[in-house]
């Protein structure tokens, strides 16, 4: 399947991914997931409000090449990039970030950080709410390389920071 047919699909209540050129089908979010997903939007609503030049998009679909069209939790722009809000994304975000769940880790670390890399996304940010942990990866020359995540915060290029605290408070709520 190409990207063209993958739009054809339409709006849908079913969550899908195009990987190689390959339909994946990947179940709905936790709570858990929605909640860190809801926090980290407030923070680049915030953000936005107070003047960051950002434009931001929850869960929609981005059109990174002609057999991969990925739905990022949160794809975030520099405003510069958009004119108004456009019909569909059709090329790579400045920042991406993925909330991970247990089945999905090793794409989102490995498979997708690839094509985020390689579709040229500028910062890639990956939270693991099981472990309580964040991963940063920052374009340095041609490629992303991870940085240290030291402190409870990640500052992004855009001029925005992304703050962990919130995120952990959730992460160590969680009950069976």
């Amino acid at each position: 399947m190409n990207a063209d047919e993958f739009f054809s699909l339409g709006e849908t209540d079913a969550r899908f991914e195009l990987m190689d050129g390959a339909l994946i089908v990947s179940p709905s979010p936790t709570p858990l997931h929605q909640h860190i997903l809801i926090k980290l939007g407030a923070q680049l609503d915030a953000a936005q409000s107070a003047g960051a030049p950002i434009a931001f998009f929850a869960d929609t679909d981005v059109r990174f090449s002609r057999t991969h069209v990925y739905p990022p939790d949160l794809s975030v722009y520099a405003a510069s990039r958009l004119i108004g809000i456009p019909n569909k994304l059709e090329f790579a975000p400045d920042l991406v970030i993925e909330i991970i769940s247990p089945s999905s880790k090793g794409t989102d670390l490995i498979g997708k950080r690839e094509d985020y890399d390689r579709f040229g996304v500028n910062e890639y940010v990956v939270i693991d709410p099981t472990q309580c942990r964040a991963y940063f990866w920052q374009r340095r020359g041609e490629r992303l390389l991870e940085q240290p995540v030291e402190a409870d915060s990640i500052v992004s290029s855009l001029g925005i920071t992304i703050s962990l605290a919130p995120l952990w408070a959730i992460c160590k709520s969680v009950t069976s």
